[in-house]
């Protein structure tokens, strides 16, 4: 029950993150096997932390903040919580458009989201690829194959 239930769910979604993020090489060239055990354990050890109110996000975070992953160096909140915030965010983010003339993805992002709750509509889901075509657009990243500008369209980065 274990197995199926908890531990396989939370592998497979490290293993679908990495996979999408282009993070499954082998960065110390001593085979793939130690990376997956790595993965193996240590997404069952995020799954469990994150159903711990306050004490696991808490404990998430600081050690977080050991690894050289940048994703994972905030405090997770409930994503109406983010909502929100990214909504406050966007009267700023207009201004900041306006301003400089140039849109950068958070901006896109935060009026997104702006729009959405006030519109309902799922105008959310047009930030990652007009993000990433932001990004692409400052040469702030560039895309080297057809594969990779649809995985930038689909994931945000």
């Amino acid at each position: 029950m274990y197995f199926w239930g908890f531990c396989l769910s939370a592998f497979l979604s490290e293993l679908i993150y990495r996979g999408l993020t282009d993070q499954l090489d082998d960065e110390d060239d001593d085979g793939l096997l130690d990376d997956v055990l790595l993965w193996f354990v240590g997404s069952q050890l995020r799954a469990a932390a994150a159903l711990v109110p306050v004490a696991g996000p808490l404990a998430t975070l600081g050690v977080s903040k050991w690894t050289d992953a940048h994703w994972d160096d905030r405090l997770s909140t409930s994503p109406v919580v983010r909502e929100i915030e990214q909504a406050a965010r966007a009267p700023y983010a207009a201004y900041t458009v306006w301003r400089d003339g140039r849109v950068e993805k958070q901006d896109i992002r935060d009026l997104a989201s702006l729009l959405g709750l006030l519109t309902g509509l799922p105008v959310a889901a047009l930030a990652r690829p007009l993000g990433y075509a932001a990004d692409v657009a400052h040469d702030e990243t560039a895309p080297t194959s057809t594969g990779d500008a649809v995985r930038g369209a689909v994931v945000g980065r």
